[in-house]
């Protein structure tokens, strides 16, 4: 039997987590949060859901608890936590400098957020993933995140968005 493996991968929360949340990550193995978590109350809600690995974006303070950028070793490899609001404000540069950065820790996976925008991109043997945001609409754009799906028997992964409507 092929064992696949789920992630829940979300981006600025900005101090709320959407009601639906629980439900779409039911069952994840592990969230990974791209920043704009705004709040202990979002990361808290999060984990009661499963393991949460986030990092700080612009609008949060950095520190122990939310690190500028994270790498976590998870079993279908490794992934790299970068907000992006350090980088170029160009969407090809901006993840060209993300690779750079992560491509001494072997990275298979780079989660990012700040656009809002959801994205989805394979660069130099990793997948770049923003799920877009998951807090209320803002700049004309629909709330998401993301589902990962790790197959291991193939190795693949594969990547759904889903709307938010709030």
């Amino acid at each position: 039997m092929t064992a696949v493996k789920r992630y829940g991968i979300i981006s600025d929360t900005h101090g709320a987590v959407h009601a639906r949340i629980s439900e779409i990550f039911h069952g994840v193995e592990a969230i990974l949060h791209g920043g704009d978590v705004v709040g202990g109350e979002v990361l808290r809600a999060l984990e009661t859901i499963a393991p949460v690995y986030a990092v700080a974006g612009n609008c949060d303070a950095p520190g122990e608890t939310l690190p500028l950028t994270r790498v976590v070793a998870l079993p279908f490899g490794r992934a790299g936590l970068a907000h992006g609001h350090r980088y170029s404000q160009s969407k090809e540069t901006r993840h060209r400098e993300m690779l750079r950065d992560f491509e001494r820790d072997g990275v298979r996976l780079i989660v990012t957020g700040h656009s809002h925008q959801q994205h989805l991109e394979f660069m130099k043997n990793a997948f770049i993933v923003n799920p877009g945001a998951a807090s209320r609409p803002r700049f004309n754009l629909q709330s998401s995140v993301c589902v990962m799906e790790w197959n291991e028997s193939t190795d693949l992964l594969r990547f759904d968005f889903i709307p938010l409507k709030w």
